[in-house]
């Protein structure tokens, strides 16, 4: 089980307050640790294993890429965790 970055069209921020487009890896692999990082302070709880389950879930799958959206995946957990 694992999840890959190859990033295409990253929207990302910069300090003058301005937005840019990026691609690669070096990009979207920060992307996805940021997403971890904001889903385990909502579930000190969450496992790996769940974790991987909501960005399998939640990514468009095509052939042999998967297109990951931030805000479909923190559907999926909220979900899954409604109280």
């Amino acid at each position: 089980m694992g999840i890959y970055t190859p990033g295409q069209v990253i929207v990302s921020t910069y300090a003058d307050n301005s937005h840019k487009t990026l691609i690669g890896a070096s990009i979207s692999a920060l992307m996805i640790a940021g997403f971890a990082v904001l889903l385990k302070s909502m579930n000190l709880q969450m496992k790996s294993e769940e974790f991987y389950k909501i960005m399998d879930d939640s990514s468009s799958h095509r052939e042999d890429t998967g297109l990951f959206t931030p805000l479909r995946a923190l559907d999926t957990y909220f979900q899954r965790h409604q109280e």
